[in-house]
């Protein structure tokens, strides 16, 4: 018995992009285009655009996983000046804390931190007995 939405593709981190090119994640539900984040009820989630933009990276990367340096380049291609390098790794880690707030809609959505490497976007699985 097939128990997925038809119009759906899916995976096992619980992230399932929809032929319109919009999101479910979790219990959440992704708009690409507007960049905008709905909880379960429909209500719209508070994202600043530079939020929505790094969701929207995460969903299309491999593995919802971004390399911090090269997601901060895209972000912000003027950031060659080593002198403002310190403020947009803070800028970045403010946007992360955001969205994650935000996320925090649905218990089972995390954004980990890999120690120097970058973030994962991660909805636990709700069905196993630890929540992984």
């Amino acid at each position: 018995m097939n128990t997925m939405n038809e119009n759906a593709f899916s995976n096992s981190k619980g992230i399932r992009k929809l032929e319109t090119g919009n999101y479910k994640i979790g219990s959440l539900f992704f708009k690409t285009e507007m960049l905008s984040l709905f909880d379960s009820d429909g209500e719209e989630i508070n994202l600043d655009y530079q939020q929505g933009e790094i969701l929207k990276m995460f969903l299309e990367a491999d593995d919802y996983f971004l390399n911090k340096k090269k997601t901060i380049e895209t972000l912000w291609p003027d950031n060659k000046d080593a002198a403002k390098t310190l403020a947009f790794h803070n800028r970045f880690n403010t946007c992360i804390t955001r969205l994650r707030q935000a996320l925090s809609a649905d218990p089972n959505i995390e954004v980990h931190c890999k120690h120097k490497k970058g973030y994962e976007l991660i909805v636990k699985d709700k069905t196993s007995p630890k929540g992984k």
